[in-house]
């Protein structure tokens, strides 16, 4: 079902080198939604986290999770991720920027690509999705 409501990302604080980024609440079962809460951390004080490297693919952005509790649609492949995730019980903050960025706000997009080097830097691991 497509959402008729959306996510709005909250500002960031460029000053503070601000990046979001979303932590997966566990669920019951296969068949629930994905659900994940987001927080701004600054960059040089980010907890340990996950930074997620993925293929973007031309896929439409057609499945539904929630993220605080509004609708945000996510590409197959990244949803399939999320669900591996889950299933294996992993917990911590995750860095995936086709969630965390604003990809419709040319001017954050920017100022946090720029920071990607960063981030990917300071997370405590790197995964690469090919799936």
């Amino acid at each position: 079902k497509m959402a008729s409501r959306s996510f709005t990302h909250q500002p960031l604080n460029e000053a503070q080198k601000e990046f979001r980024m979303i932590r997966l609440l566990p669920c019951c079962g296969n068949d629930s939604p994905i659900e994940a809460e987001m927080k701004a951390f600054w960059i040089d004080d980010a907890r340990e986290f996950t930074a997620l490297s993925y293929c973007w693919t031309i896929a439409e952005a057609t499945c539904e999770i929630s993220v605080g509790g509004e609708p945000f649609l996510v590409r197959p492949s990244l949803h399939a991720f999320l669900q591996i995730w889950l299933a294996e019980k992993r917990q911590g903050w995750l860095f995936v920027d086709a969630i965390c960025i604003n990809q419709n706000d040319v001017a954050e997009r920017s100022s946090q690509v720029a920071l990607m080097g960063q981030i990917y830097r300071n997370a405590y691991q790197v995964l690469a999705w090919l799936g």
